[in-house]
């Protein structure tokens, strides 16, 4: 992830769907490097950001 023409993250996503007997369960596991110090993008960021988008997609799916 860039910020400008800073690098601050490199990092690895991994999805995993689990069939359940009431639909499907996703386990996202994020692995990362943070370029950007103390003061930049910390692992609180980056999960309530996750965490946001995947409200939407559960909004979007429950429809």
């Amino acid at each position: 992830m860039d910020l400008g023409e800073k690098r601050i993250l490199i990092s690895l996503l991994t999805a995993e769907f689990l069939e359940t007997d009431k639909g499907t369960d996703l386990i996202l596991t994020h692995q990362g490097v943070y370029l950007s110090g103390p003061s930049g993008l910390t692992p609180p960021m980056l999960e309530g950001g996750w965490r946001g988008l995947l409200d939407s997609l559960q909004t979007e799916l429950t429809r």
